[in-house]
């Protein structure tokens, strides 16, 4: 796998400083150069490393995103979330409240239609809305993660917005990347939120800042 090998190389250098924006354009950059079957293999091994976690499949409630841009797909998680029959949420955007979304409950890929900007939702007619009375996991997806959790997104902020608003105790936040993805450090401002661990292709993070581990 060429391409792999030449995004593992362009690793950021961590002991750069360099702004929000900089990892956003130089991540994107890595992510979209990778090659649909590169792509693949990795998401089988993040959804492999995931389901060997201890606990993974005993939540009530899980909240999974739904891939674009080359995100590590999760289409394998919720394949396996449907048999065992888990209550599987997935994002969609308000049509009428900039910036914000919601979480609504399928229970196949045929509850999904093409919603904001072409990305899959739950079709609004036949979902239920998220309402947090049991124990979630929620996997986020980044375009970087550091060590002590802080997660890196496309800068609109939907998710810190959802999880900052949510009533109730907060999900175990997970976050879903490839390795090149992972670096030492990242900017953080007063409103972001880190996960409690990261998964990629090659490791599992238990997050310093959260401490789980």
């Amino acid at each position: 796998m060429t391409g792999g090998n030449r995004s593992t190389q362009e690793k950021i250098n961590l002991k750069s400083i360099m702004t929000k924006q900089e990892y956003r354009e130089k991540m994107s950059t890595l992510r979209y150069g990778l090659k649909q079957a590169e792509v693949t293999v990795r998401s089988q091994k993040v959804t492999e490393k995931f389901f060997s976690l201890p606990g993974s499949e005993d939540y009530s409630h899980y909240l999974v995103y739904l891939p674009i841009n080359n995100e590590v797909d999760t289409r394998l998680l919720l394949s396996r979330l449907f048999s065992l029959d888990k209550n599987v949420y997935v994002p969609r955007c308000h049509s009428h409240i900039q910036g914000r979304m919601d979480y609504f409950r399928i229970s196949n890929f045929s509850d999904l239609r093409q919603g904001y900007c072409g990305i899959y939702e739950p079709c609004p007619e036949s979902s239920a809305l998220f309402l947090n009375q049991a124990e979630a996991m929620c996997i986020l997806p980044g375009l970087a993660f550091d060590r002590k959790g802080f997660r890196l997104g496309y800068g609109r902020g939907y998710f810190d917005r959802y999880l900052k608003f949510l009533d109730g105790p907060m999900p175990v936040l997970t976050g879903f990347a490839y390795d090149f993805q992972i670096v030492d450090f990242l900017p953080v401002d007063e409103w972001d939120i880190p996960v409690h661990m990261v998964i990629t292709d090659k490791e599992i993070i238990f997050a310093e800042q959260q401490g789980l581990a």
